[in-house]
C-alpha cells in the first residue's frame, strides 16, 4: 500500500508506504515506490517529500536507491529520529 497527499500545485508528499512482510522479499516496496512517482510526474507534481524514522533502515535505503535525497523538516514534529527526504520528479 503506498499513497501520496498533495502539499501545493507543484509538491505532494508520499505517505503509508507498506508491504507485509512476507512479500518484502519479491521487491514490491520498490516497485510501489516507483509506481506512485510515475503517478505523481503524470499529475503534474514536480517534487516528492516523505518522512520516516532512523530505525526503518530498509526505507531509508529504499528511497535512496531510487533517488531521495536528505532535505530539511517540512514540518513540525516532536519526534527527534524523524528524517526528512526529497525528489525531483
Amino acid at each position: 500500500m503506498v499513497a501520496y497527499h498533495r502539499h501545493s500545485k507543484s509538491h505532494c508528499e508520499m505517505k503509508c508506504l507498506y508491504v507485509k512482510p512476507k512479500y518484502r522479499e519479491n521487491k514490491l516496496g520498490k516497485k510501489l515506490v516507483l509506481e506512485i512517482l510515475e503517478y505523481a510526474k503524470k499529475a503534474g507534481y514536480i517534487e516528492m517529500v516523505l518522512d520516516t524514522i532512523i530505525p526503518l533502515q530498509s526505507a531509508i535505503h529504499l528511497y535512496k536507491k531510487v533517488g531521495f535525497v536528505e532535505r530539511e523538516a517540512y514540518y513540525h514534529n516532536p519526534m527527534d529520529d524523524v528524517l526528512y527526504f526529497k525528489k525531483i520528479l
